[in-house]
C-alpha cells in the first residue's frame, strides 16, 4: 500500500469547487440570458405572426438542441458540477446572469469582456491545476498524473506555495530514466507529506 496517495480536484478542494462555481456561474448566467431573450423573440413572432414565424421555430429547435447537448455532455461525466448539485448550479447561474445583465447595460462589449474574464481563466485553471498521485517507499515508486518514476532517481525537491496551493517540481538525476519533469499542483498540506517522504531519499 502506498504511504501516500492524494488527489487535487473538485472532490477534495474548496479551490477547485470555487473554480466550478465560477464557470457554472458564467456559462449558467449566460445560458438564462439567452433563453430569457430567445423566448421573448419566440413568444411575440408565434403569437404575432409575419415573416420572422420560420426564424422563430429555428430558434426554438436550437433551445432543444442546446438542451439535449447539455443532457449528452453531463451523460459524458464532463459537466464541472454533480447533478446532485443542483442548488448551486442554479444559484451560480442566477448570480452570473445578474452580473452579464449589469456589464451588459454599459455596452454589449462589457458583457463580452465579463463573460470571457471569469469562463476563460477559471476553465485554463481548472484544467491545468489538477492532480492526483502516490508515493510507495517501500516500492521505490511515484506516481503523479499517470506517470511513475523512481525515487532514487528524485535529487530535490523545489516548491512554491500560494494561499494554501503549492506547485511542486522533482528536480531528477541527470540519468534518471522515467523523469517526472513537469511540475503538478497540489495542497500545501499533501506537498509537506510527499517532501518528508522524498527528502530523505534525495538527501541519501
Amino acid at each position: 500500500m502506498p504511504n501516500l496517495e492524494w488527489r487535487f480536484d473538485r472532490g477534495s478542494s474548496r479551490f477547485h469547487r470555487l473554480l466550478s462555481s465560477l464557470l457554472i456561474g458564467s456559462f449558467g448566467g449566460a445560458t438564462l440570458l439567452l433563453l430569457y431573450g430567445a423566448t421573448g423573440f419566440t413568444t411575440a413572432v408565434i403569437l404575432g405572426g409575419g415573416t420572422h414565424r420560420p426564424l422563430a421555430l429555428a430558434v426554438v429547435g436550437l433551445l432543444v438542441g442546446g438542451l439535449a447537448a447539455v443532457h449528452a455532455v453531463r451523460g459524458l461525466r464532463v459537466w464541472p458540477v454533480d447533478v446532485r448539485g443542483f442548488r448551486r448550479l442554479v444559484v451560480a447561474s442566477m448570480v452570473g446572469a445578474v452580473w452579464l445583465s449589469a456589464a451588459a447595460t454599459v455596452s454589449f462589449d462589457a458583457a463580452l469582456v465579463a463573460f470571457g474574464g471569469v469562463f476563460v481563466p477559471a476553465a485554463l485553471v481548472r484544467g491545468t491545476c489538477r492532480s492526483a498521485g502516490s508515493v510507495d517507499t517501500d516500492t521505490g515508486r511515484v506516481t503523479v498524473n499517470g506517470r511513475t518514476t523512481s525515487t532514487g532517481d528524485i535529487v530535490s525537491i523545489r516548491t512554491l506555495s500560494v494561499l494554501g496551493i503549492t506547485v511542486v517540481r522533482f528536480e531528477p538525476a541527470a540519468d534518471a530514466d522515467e523523469a517526472l519533469r513537469m511540475p503538478f499542483v497540489c495542497s500545501t498540506e499533501t506537498a509537506r507529506e510527499v517532501r518528508a517522504l522524498l527528502e530523505p531519499e534525495a538527501d541519501g
